[in-house]
């Protein structure tokens, strides 16, 4: 009897020795994570095969919820009104509210982020339940192959990707994506916008006038920078040239952004290059895909067949035109839709 009794006293001590360490120490997440924002971070679930926007999935009150990861969206976490109405959330007055009940967590066993979650309206077709914007994606180092419908998040840029892939400068601190491309100065990548290239309504006319030649387009969609429903130029390009960039077959359009006057790369370059982008460290690191039809040329392959054409830069300032034709129909929901 006291040695059994004895030995099931010290299994006891074992278990509350066991508990106590436990309790004692940090908690160590994966990756070596203390929080979802400090060194070691947990890295974001990204999901595979995007369809137009890269997936991410978070969670809210124990349920995922697939967010579009868009660097050009200014709120750090969006929640389209119909998906917040499920977890109880009141989403009626203003179009775009901050949610005082809701918050979204990087994984289900975590706590929630600081970061504030923002409620809009319903946006029509929406292939995602929200947005995850720059705000958020900035602390982060995240690497894109989206020709292979590819993305992942990594606790740092690999060793070898520093060492040898060309980069730009990333602008840290900042709402959007700002890229900063010789020639060109600081541009919006958004990643949300579809095609290759968006002019502010300046430059386009400058555009226009250096490449009169280009087949003259239209495009359409809806987004809350437009104020709702848009009708813009667009020209097909067989080669453009931006700075280091060389891309095939780009669509370059007239701004959605009426009040917008910074150049803004769309998602289409993204299929041409790979990309690691490393917002704490403030560059963006890229490489030319190489095979098949998504073969970005570099500028000497590309002088050999059709001649790249290049943006005009601004000169001096100079008053703005008349407004393109726009159905303002007050919606501010596109913010993850392909039509931008």
């Amino acid at each position: 009897m006291m040695v059994g009794a004895f030995a099931t006293v010290s299994g006891g001590v074992r278990h509350w020795l066991h508990l106590l360490l436990l309790l004692c120490f940090p908690l160590v997440l994966p990756g070596g994570c203390r929080g979802p924002y400090g060194e070691g971070k947990v890295a974001l679930q990204a999901l595979c095969k995007p369809a137009d926007l890269p997936l991410v999935r978070m969670w809210c009150r124990g349920h995922p919820v697939d967010l579009g990861a868009d660097t050009g969206t200014e709120f750090g976490l969006m929640l389209f009104a119909d998906v917040a109405a499920k977890f109880g959330a009141p989403t009626e007055g203003a179009d775009v509210v901050e949610s005082s009940s809701l918050r979204l967590c990087s994984q289900r066993h975590l706590p929630p982020l600081e970061e504030a979650c923002w409620l809009v309206c319903t946006a029509h077709d929406a292939q995602v339940q929200g947005l995850l914007g720059w705000p958020v994606l900035r602390h982060y180092v995240w690497h894109l192959h989206l020709a292979r419908g590819e993305h992942s998040f990594a606790p740092a840029v690999p060793a070898e990707v520093r060492a040898e892939w060309d980069f730009i400068p990333l602008e840290q601190g900042t709402l959007h994506a700002v890229l900063h491309l010789p020639g060109l100065g600081a541009c919006m990548l958004d990643t949300g916008a579809p095609h290759a290239l968006y002019l502010p309504r300046e430059q386009w006319r400058l555009w226009r006038q250096k490449y009169p030649q280009l087949p003259h387009l239209f495009y359409y969609g809806e987004s809350p920078a437009a104020g709702g429903a848009f009708l813009c130029e667009c020209t097909k390009v067989p080669q453009l040239e931006l700075g280091r960039l060389v891309l095939a077959d780009a669509l370059v359009c007239e701004s959605f952004c009426s009040e917008s006057e910074q150049i803004i790369l769309g998602c289409a370059w993204l299929h041409h290059y790979e990309l690691w982008m490393d917002g704490p460290g403030g560059k963006c690191y890229f490489r030319p895909i190489n095979g098949g039809d998504q073969t970005a040329l570099s500028p000497q392959a590309a002088g050999r067949g059709k001649l790249p054409v290049k943006v005009p830069t601004m000169p001096v300032r100079e008053p703005r035109g008349t407004s393109t034709t726009s159905a303002r129909l007050g919606s501010p929901a596109r913010a993850a839709m392909p039509g931008r």
